[in-house]
C-alpha cells in the first residue's frame, strides 16, 4: 500500500500572528499566513493545511521566477562563459547585451520569450544594424538560453527556431593609387606616419596602434607584430586573427621612423621625470628608456583607445580638404594587397605578411629567416613610392 509523505510544516506565534515554518525541497521558508494567532484559526489553518500550503508553493515558484529574469540570468550567463572568450570579445558580448538584448527581453523570464519575440527583435535590428551585428545579438541571446536550457530553465530554446536571415558583408574598397599618393603628400606628424606603414605594410588599424618602438629591427627593416588594441582592449594574439607575425617595410619607411623616433624620443626628454608618458600608463613610477613607448599616442601620452577616433577627428579632415571618400584606415590594408597583387608578388607571400590564412597562426615569422627575395619583393614595390609623393 502506498503512503503519502506528509508536507513537513509548523505553525508558530509572532506578534500576534499565525506563523509557518514550512520546508520544500531542502529550503527553509517561514512566513506570516495574516491570522491573528488564535485557537480557532489554528484548527482552519490545520484543517485546510493542503490548500495553504498549495497556494504557499505557488508564492515560493513566483519568488523564484523573480530571480529568473533575463536581465540577472544573461549577466550570470555571459560571466560563466567568458573563460571560453578573449576578454575584448567578453566586452562586446557585454556591450551588445545591454544595448540591444536588454532593452526587449530584460523584464521577461527567460521561459516567457517566444520564438515570435525574436522574430519581431531580430526584424528591428535588420532595419538599423548590419546582418554582422544582428548576427553576432542573436548568437548572445542563444548562448543566455542555452544555459537556461542546460538548467531546466526551459524546455526548449526558441532562438534555434527563428527565421533565418542571408548574411551580406560590407565590401572594402581600396585607395586608388593617386588617392593613396595625395594622403601620403599633404598628411604630417604622426597620422603621415602611420598612413605610410599602413600603405606599405597592410597592417590592421589595431595593429598600427598597438606598435612600439622595441617591435621595431631598424637593421632588417622588420617589425615584430605582437599587439593590438581595439576599444582600449591590448590583446596579444587570437584564434580569429593572427596578431604575432612578421613585417617588412619599405626603407623609405625605416628612414622616416627613425626621423619620427628621434623628435618623439626628444620630446620625452624634456618631460622627464614624468614616467608613462609617451608608454604604457599601465605601468609608472620607474624609468624606462623610448623602447617601451608606443609609437602613436593621444595629446594625454596615452595609446589611441580605439581607431574610430583617429579617422573622425584627424583623417576626417584631411579627406575632406583634399576631396577623397573617406574609406577609413582599414582600406590602407586592402590597397596594399591590390598594390602587391598588381605588381607581380605571390599571392602566398602576400598571404603570410598580412596574416590572412588560418595555417599563418601557427606559424612564429618573428623566428622565421629574412630573406633578399622577401625584402626586394617589398622595396621593389614601393621604391619609386617616395618620387611620386614628393
Amino acid at each position: 500500500m502506498l503512503t503519502t509523505k506528509k508536507p513537513t510544516y509548523r505553525l508558530y506565534e509572532k506578534s500576534g500572528k499565525i506563523y509557518i515554518d514550512y520546508r520544500k525541497d531542502g529550503q527553509r521558508h517561514r512566513k506570516s499566513l495574516g491570522l491573528d494567532y488564535t485557537q480557532k484559526n489554528l484548527k482552519s489553518v490545520e484543517k485546510n493545511i493542503d490548500r495553504v500550503l498549495l497556494n504557499f508553493n505557488d508564492k515560493i515558484v513566483e519568488k523564484k521566477r523573480q530571480s529568473l529574469k533575463l536581465k540577472e540570468f544573461g549577466l550570470n550567463a555571459l560571466d560563466y562563459t567568458s573563460i571560453n572568450r578573449s576578454d575584448r570579445t567578453q566586452a562586446d558580448y557585454i556591450s551588445k547585451f545591454q544595448r540591444h538584448i536588454l532593452p526587449i527581453f530584460g523584464d521577461m523570464h527567460v521561459d516567457e520569450i517566444k520564438v515570435m519575440h525574436i522574430d519581431m527583435w531580430q526584424q528591428e535590428l535588420l532595419q538599423k544594424y548590419s546582418t554582422t551585428t544582428v548576427k553576432r545579438c542573436k548568437m548572445i541571446l542563444k548562448l543566455i538560453l542555452d544555459r537556461a536550457l542546460a538548467n531546466e530553465l526551459i524546455t526548449f530554446n526558441p532562438v534555434e527556431h527563428t527565421q533565418k536571415f542571408r548574411l551580406t558583408h560590407k565590401q572594402t574598397i581600396p585607395y586608388e593609387l593617386d588617392e593613396m599618393i595625395k594622403l601620403l603628400k599633404y598628411s604630417s606628424g604622426w597620422l603621415r606616419i602611420m598612413l605610410w606603414l599602413g600603405f606599405t605594410t597592410g597592417m590592421r588599424p589595431g595593429e598600427l596602434l598597438g606598435l612600439k618602438w622595441s617591435d621595431i629591427n631598424f637593421e632588417q627593416c622588420t617589425i615584430r607584430l605582437k599587439r593590438s588594441i581595439s576599444k582600449g582592449i591590448v590583446t596579444e594574439d587570437t584564434c580569429t586573427k593572427n596578431h604575432n607575425r612578421l613585417i617588412i617595410f619599405p626603407k623609405i619607411v625605416g628612414k622616416m621612423l627613425k626621423e619620427y623616433k628621434n623628435t618623439r624620443t626628444s620630446d620625452i626628454s624634456r618631460t622627464s621625470p614624468i614616467y608613462g608618458l609617451y608608454g604604457d600608463n599601465t605601468i609608472t613610477g620607474q624609468a624606462r628608456t623610448s623602447e617601451d613607448f608606443y609609437l602613436f599616442t593621444n595629446k594625454y601620452g596615452k595609446p589611441f583607445y580605439e581607431s574610430k577616433s583617429i579617422v573622425t577627428k584627424h583623417l576626417q579632415p584631411l579627406m575632406d580638404e583634399l576631396s577623397i571618400e573617406n574609406k577609413g584606415l582599414k582600406a590602407m590594408r586592402h590597397t596594399y594587397i591590390s598594390i602587391m597583387r598588381n605588381n607581380g608578388v605571390s599571392k602566398e607571400f602576400i598571404t603570410d605578411l598580412v596574416g590572412h590564412s588560418t595555417e599563418v597562426q601557427d606559424k612564429h615569422y618573428y623566428q622565421a629567416e629574412i630573406t633578399k627575395e622577401k625584402t626586394n619583393a617589398v622595396n621593389n614595390v614601393f621604391d619609386g613610392l617616395l618620387d611620386k609623393v614628393n
